[in-house]
């Protein structure tokens, strides 16, 4: 179990039932083209099949859209397709996400039947307005009823999803949130600043200044009492947006920051697997049409392979393993300024630091001395 050698599957499922103004994960509305998605699909996971044998895979996580608006049928039929091209013996892991608006009891324990042991259920918030604000299908009430039929349902290992920087949304108002979730058992928080992402209608209501976002310095209040409340309450910062109560961490999204290979199934889902990165097109017809057509298929080189797992394994906790740090003045400046913190050859980010990846990123890839171990 966990071999080095082993592979995580994501499946994307692209469907919702009502699309929310602030995302760009790819999803549509259409419900009436699943049969043809999940034809296509089982004919792209047999193509997989012949191309890199009989794998071993170690986690499936099935994401989206909203993987729970299918029905037990339609999930059996990803699931047999998975079994039957690929070695799913091993699977340590296996994650579906859901929506609070599309799950009951028979549906939590149907998920549970079909050999799911893990839950996302994306909450964003258990404030009636933060919800009807964010476009959200669900109330407080659904939130709250989802997290118990789960539970009821045989799943020990749940995380819910948050929502920070929703205008209208206070620090303490957010803290509420996590709290609530962690008194309904919640081990693993994942939480998330709301942005206005480039294209979504969220990004147009922002530029109309139909909606006003909140103020930088609320963004950082609330990333930083978030971390200490969690840290307070037991949970481990291991990733810049997710928590866990040690042990309950997502083995598949570490597998994936720690550079494992993966192969993504459906529309816009991506892989990698060795040196190769490939991305499926983003448009649910085009894929009906080919499923086996591809965005884009880069092969990347030592150099940058090494780039991007010096950029994955910065997000987490665990930190990247550098040499030649002691010879660099910018390392000592980050570490003045609260940024990054060292121990022996080991590199991490601190909360603050956290909040600016993106900028410690550029200073420290200028960096010839750093060697990545």
């Amino acid at each position: 179990m966990n071999n080095k050698n082993d592979t995580g599957i994501y499946i994307h499922v692209p469907f919702c039932v009502q699309k929310c103004a602030y995302c760009d994960f790819y999803s549509v509305e259409d419900l009436k083209l699943v049969e043809d998605y999940l034809t296509a699909l089982e004919g792209e996971i047999q193509l997989a099949a012949e191309a890199y044998g009989k794998i071993s895979v170690d986690t499936l996580y099935v994401g989206g859209g909203t993987p729970t608006i299918l029905t037990e049928k339609h999930l059996s039929r990803i699931l047999n397709a998975l079994y039957n091209a690929f070695d799913m013996s091993c699977v340590a892991e296996s994650t579906i996400e859901c929506n609070p608006g599309t799950i009951n009891t028979i549906k939590a324990r149907e998920l549970r039947k079909l050999s799911f042991n893990r839950v996302s259920i994306g909450i964003q918030s258990f404030c009636d307005n933060e919800l009807k604000g964010l476009g959200r299908i669900h109330t407080s009430l659904d939130a709250v009823d989802a997290l118990k039929m789960v539970k009821e349902a045989g799943f020990e290992r749940i995380n819910a999803d948050f929502m920070f920087a929703i205008p209208g949304q206070t620090v303490e108002s957010l803290i509420e949130n996590l709290t609530s979730a962690i008194d309904l058992g919640v081990k693993h928080l994942s939480v998330y600043g709301l942005t206005a992402e480039k294209g979504t209608p969220f990004d147009g209501m922002v530029k109309r200044r139909e909606i006003i976002m909140p103020r930088e310095e609320l963004y950082e209040a609330s990333f930083l009492k978030t971390h200490d409340f969690l840290a307070e309450k037991g949970f481990l910062h291991y990733e810049i947006s997710n928590y866990a109560v040690p042990g309950e961490e997502s083995l598949h999204n570490l597998n994936c920051w720690r550079g494992r290979d993966y192969i993504g199934f459906g529309p816009a889902a991506h892989s990698r697997m060795g040196s190769v990165r490939m991305g499926n097109v983003r448009d649910i017809r085009e894929y009906l049409i080919n499923p086996y057509k591809k965005a884009f298929i880069n092969e990347v080189d030592d150099s940058e392979k090494r780039m991007e797992l010096f950029m994955l394994r910065l997000r987490t906790s665990e930190g990247i393993t550098l040499q030649g740090m002691s010879e660099s003045a910018k390392i000592h400046e980050l570490v003045k300024k609260g940024l990054i913190e060292t121990e022996g050859n080991t590199l991490r980010l601190t909360k603050t630091g956290m909040m600016l990846i993106d900028e410690i990123i550029l200073i420290l890839e200028e960096e010839e001395c750093l060697i990545l171990k």
